[in-house]
């Protein structure tokens, strides 16, 4: 998965790119661009809104919980930042799996955040783990 999303320019500025020339051709291993970690303050310094509320937003906003109070208070931050409303839009389109926006998934090259490992999507965790994830089972 992530070798495919690696190349969609429209998500490009959000995640580590891959690089397939010396990754596994069956791509059973990967390697990408060297991230630095970030922390929680650094992520609220650089996007504004702190880390776990801006998880919490990003669950409810997938399930539709919009009268919920964190979605109104950071609705405006996250819709004027390019990152964090790339990446609710990137969770949505690829239908991508909860777990891989940890702060520990998140990693800084050149002064922007990027994403790591974004490849398990609801129909891959489904297809490996044997659960379906979806929300019209």
């Amino acid at each position: 998965m992530e070798c495919i999303l690696s190349t969609d320019m429209y998500i490009s500025d959000l995640i580590a790119k891959v690089d397939t020339k010396i990754s596994d051709k069956g791509f059973k291993y990967i390697i990408s661009e060297y991230a630095r970690p970030i922390n929680n303050d650094e992520f609220l310094n650089i996007t504004g809104v702190n880390y776990d509320t801006f998880f919490h937003y990003l669950v409810c906003y997938k399930y539709n919980d919009k009268n919920n109070k964190t979605i109104k208070n950071i609705e405006e931050k996250i819709s004027n930042s390019e990152f964090l409303s790339g990446i609710v839009k990137m969770y949505i389109d690829y239908d991508l799996f909860a777990d891989d926006f940890t702060l520990e998934n998140l990693g800084i090259i050149d002064d922007r955040i990027v994403l790591l490992d974004y490849g398990m999507d609801n129909e891959n965790f489904g297809k490996y783990y044997g659960e379906d994830t979806t929300e019209d089972k």
